[in-house]
């Protein structure tokens, strides 16, 4: 199951992370109600903590977007510097978006 914090509008990072480590405590208990996991309108997919550097993923309906996050990775690219070129770390991401948005 996808959770799904309520009102994360009104919230700050520290009340949003204390909300989904209780989701996530629950859901691994079994003890998800269903309005914890239905209902949500954005999602976000982070498989980069599993190694993946790039995917798509799909809406979950009726939500609106979902946002699929990649692992970072470090690639050379171009510099104004006397090597021509830096060494940054980049990552991957990409929205997938219903088009009645």
């Amino acid at each position: 199951a996808v959770v799904s914090t309520q009102s994360t509008g009104n919230k700050g990072l520290k009340q949003i992370n204390s909300d989904m480590n209780d989701l996530k405590t629950k859901a691994s208990e079994g003890k998800l109600q269903p309005h914890e996991f239905q209902g949500g309108t954005f999602t976000i997919s982070n498989l980069g903590m599993m190694g993946i550097q790039h995917f798509t993923a799909v809406i979950n309906p009726p939500q609106s977007c979902i946002l699929a996050v990649g692992a970072p990775e470090k690639k050379l690219v171009p510099a104004d510097n006397e090597k021509g070129f830096d060494l940054q770390t980049v990552m991957n991401v990409s929205l997938s978006c219903d088009h009645r948005v």
